[in-house]
């Protein structure tokens, strides 16, 4: 039984290599930049709604897990909303669609992770999320 379950967990641990994407550091650097530039142009020139203030974006690409953490700034969410609304989830849903444009050759299966200036979204609106149940950020696949 111990030998099924180490060969079970050697095997599954070689499917998650496999499929993690080797990127060079540098080209991850200038991707990770050039998909910043995208989502703050694309906030900027057709989402309305961010209160006319920049919004500040990182984007982090995390290899192992093939994870784009996308880390926007908190002008991005409204000022005036005390919970998390469909116009909200359909602007992230928006910029999903539009990292996947740029990556679904290189990176086939990316996930995408939002996180507004590094705390998740339950930070925002934790009447929606408890943080017992709920720790990590709102993910697209």
């Amino acid at each position: 039984m111990r030998t099924l379950l180490l060969l079970s967990i050697l095997i599954q641990s070689h499917i998650a290599h496999a499929q993690s994407t080797a990127i060079p550091s540098a080209s991850q650097s200038s991707m990770e930049s050039m998909l910043a530039t995208e989502i703050g142009d694309f906030i900027q020139d057709r989402l309305s709604g961010t209160q006319g203030m920049p919004v500040l974006v990182n984007v982090k690409f995390n290899p192992s897990t093939n994870t784009f953490i996308i880390d926007l700034g908190s002008a991005f969410l409204p000022k005036d909303k005390s919970h998390l609304t469909g116009e909200i989830e359909e602007r992230m849903h928006q910029i999903a669609l539009l990292v996947r444009s740029h990556v679904e050759e290189t990176i086939p299966n990316a996930q995408i992770d939002f996180t507004f200036d590094g705390n998740g979204i339950e930070h925002y609106y934790p009447s929606e999320y408890k943080t017992k149940y709920r720790a990590s950020p709102i993910r697209y696949r």
